[in-house]
């Protein structure tokens, strides 16, 4: 047990529609070995004839409950920072699961540093709609000790691992509610450009992959949800940031141009390819032709008539 250090830690289930895995949710929360915590569960007007919230009330002496209309998981995640006493913020998705020392490992390891105004995060393990395995993800360590920032520069964050300080969730005003599917990269790059992001080399969190998620229910809106948190991404990275790394810019926008061609967000790898000189640029173009439209590779060739004209 920890002496000195014994914040209080918040944990938010936003949920819609969860009655199918909503309980094993807010079991694992409870099973957490260290006690110091609240467990806040926001119900976003779902609409399965009271199928979640029979859930939540059963837990109604262990739980604080929440029913609010239908808005968006960024607006439930709002009200619970509202409604928070704890010091840190921790997410759990309604279909997503804690190990049981969760907590306990990162409250032990901000103990042990002086600067306590810091994100943690860690690795997860994927698991399907009934609960098997599908795949353990380990992000890179010693490049994420040495390059904190990349940690949302190659998307190697999982949400529900994070321990984030209130402070800085109230410094921006929490989430942005006018996204659906992308209000929690949006808010981890605000935070990460002045707070330091630290990844534990451990796995803290089952993650489930199902066909009912966000993001898979409203596939448009998220893909152009995500060119613009790209795009917005790259172009507002500080250079001074990736110069302290010891890394020059025409690497970092190569290599960030490689990532955002991989995943197709196009407009992100042509700000990129735009900051590159012609003899590095040149070598993207296979990739940018593959997966870009008529008008978007016409636009590519143009720039680089331009370039060498």
């Amino acid at each position: 047990m920890i002496d000195k250090f014994y914040p209080k830690v918040t944990i938010v289930i936003p949920v819609y529609n969860g009655a199918n895995f909503l309980e094993e949710a807010i079991n694992s929360a409870l099973q957490q070995t260290y006690e110091n915590i609240e467990i806040i569960v926001v119900n976003d007007g779902s609409n399965d004839d009271g199928k979640t919230e029979q859930i939540a009330l059963k837990y109604k002496d262990q739980i604080q409950y929440f029913a609010k209309t239908n808005g968006g998981v960024a607006t439930a995640l709002n009200l619970a920072i509202k409604k928070m006493s704890g010091e840190y913020f921790s997410w759990l998705s309604h279909d997503d699961l804690y190990y049981s020392d969760k907590i306990e490992y990162q409250i032990n390891f901000l103990a042990s540093l002086n600067d306590r105004d810091i994100v943690l995060y860690g690795d997860v393990e994927l698991i399907d709609e009934h609960g098997k395995m599908v795949q353990v993800v380990l992000y890179d360590h010693e490049l994420l000790s040495k390059k904190p920032l990349y940690s949302v520069l190659r998307g190697g964050i999982s949400g529900c691992t994070l321990l984030i300080p209130k402070t800085q969730l109230l410094r921006f005003n929490g989430f942005d509610e006018s996204l659906k599917t992308t209000q929690d990269y949006d808010l981890w790059f605000k935070i990460a450009q002045t707070c330091r992001f630290i990844h534990m080399n451990k796995i803290l969190v089952k993650s489930r992959i199902h066909p009912h998620q966000t993001a898979n229910q409203m596939p448009l809106v998220n893909r152009a949800e995500c060119e613009r948190l790209w795009y917005n991404i790259v172009s507002n990275t500080n250079q001074n940031t990736i110069l302290s790394y010891g890394e020059s810019l025409s690497d970092f926008y190569y290599t960030q141009a490689l990532f955002t061609l991989k995943h197709r967000f196009l407009d992100a790898s042509l700000y990129c390819i735009n900051k590159l000189p012609w003899y590095r640029w040149m070598s993207l173009f296979p990739f940018y032709f593959m997966y870009s439209s008529k008008r978007k590779v016409m636009s590519f060739i143009k720039r680089s008539w331009r370039s060498l004209a």
